[in-house]
């Protein structure tokens, strides 16, 4: 956080001497990682009003002069200040940010297709599908988390990365969940026996990956009555239990 200070005042300190769009960008990410370093150290309230200020500065003319910057910058913006809205004001105020935040990111991939900003889109749309899950039920949520289940399926099928499959197998449990829940037990079956298959192949591929992997089989665990885990995937289940019945 020291070095995260110093940076910001640096960058902050440069922009005053010369406001440009260019110096402006320079402070933005500043305050980005910033707000990143902070908040796990001093909570959502003190990087709130840092937030604002970032998201003000990112929808600022000045910003616009480099829209697609801008359209990065603001995107990033939303992806850290809806959580903290989340936290201190719940989410049905949290919703229009992640509204937008989605529609940037589908901005941003019709600007620059690449697998890093798919990647942002389908984050994004998890957290906007959990949103609309939580407030208006799983028909709100089921289109988001379909979406969310198909860009992570060809993002790990082009990168097959820990980062990418985790991904994927977190959305095939989501979408698996909306199935369960609107009584369409044969498909969220299907969807949870792949979930677990990825994150079993994942776990012995990845063995620091434990944690998914248990993450995985709590979940599942947590489906109820739908006989989705053999019997060495109980076994294993009841290994971790401590783990996982401290997580629920």
């Amino acid at each position: 956080v020291k070095y995260s200070d110093l940076d910001l005042a640096r960058a902050r300190g440069r922009y005053e001497e010369d406001p440009s769009s260019e110096r402006l960008f320079d402070y933005l990410s500043a305050l980005h990682n910033h707000c990143i370093s902070v908040e796990p150290l001093d909570g959502h309230e003190a990087v709130h009003p840092l937030l604002e200020e970032y998201l003000a500065r990112a929808r600022s003319a000045e910003a616009q002069e480099s829209p697609r910057q801008a359209l990065d910058a603001l995107a990033a913006g939303l992806r850290l200040f809806a959580p903290v809205i989340e936290k201190m004001e719940g989410l049905t105020a949290a919703r229009p940010l992640w509204k937008e935040c989605v529609a940037l990111c589908r901005d941003l991939v019709r600007t620059r297709d690449t697998l890093n900003n798919r990647f942002r889109l389908a984050s994004a749309i998890s957290r906007f599908g959990h949103v609309l899950y939580e407030l208006e039920g799983p028909a709100a949520a089921r289109h988001l988390y379909e979406e969310y289940e198909r860009i992570t399926r060809m993002l790990a099928a082009e990168q097959e990365t820990p980062t990418m499959l985790e991904e994927h197998t977190l959305a095939l449990i989501k979408l698996a969940g909306v199935e369960t829940a609107e009584g369409e037990h044969e498909p969220a079956q299907r969807m949870y026996r792949q979930a677990l298959e990825l994150s079993r192949q994942l776990f012995e591929a990845n063995p620091n990956r434990v944690e998914m992997r248990k993450h995985s089989l709590r979940l599942v665990a947590a489906a109820g009555d739908l006989d989705v885990m053999g019997d060495a995937e109980t076994a294993e289940k009841n290994q971790y239990q401590g783990d996982i019945a401290s997580a629920m």
